[in-house]
């Protein structure tokens, strides 16, 4: 995940490549602490990580899975994010 340099290449990356068997580890990788304080230190803002975290939701939904809300060592509610900032499609 490291090779995303803009918040779309994210939002791509999140809706289209992570595969399914994977979406839960990466999710918590991206709901992490350490996740944002890495992207802020490389430039980008809460709008960036919040577009990240929305494509995170959506990507749960879209795919049917069961979308987590508070999962240990993160900050993170995506449960919460997906009844109020995203999409239905």
């Amino acid at each position: 995940m490291s090779k995303l340099n803009t918040t779309s290449q994210w939002v791509n990356h999140i809706l289209n490549e992570i595969p399914n068997e994977e979406l839960l580890n990466k999710s918590k990788i991206i709901a992490s602490i350490s996740f944002q304080e890495k992207m802020e230190g490389e430039g980008f803002d809460g709008g960036d990580l919040l577009s990240m975290y929305r494509a995170v939701a959506l990507r749960f939904k879209r795919e049917g899975f069961r979308i987590p809300s508070v999962m240990n060592g993160t900050s993170v509610n995506y449960l919460e994010i997906s009844q109020h900032d995203v999409p239905l499609d």
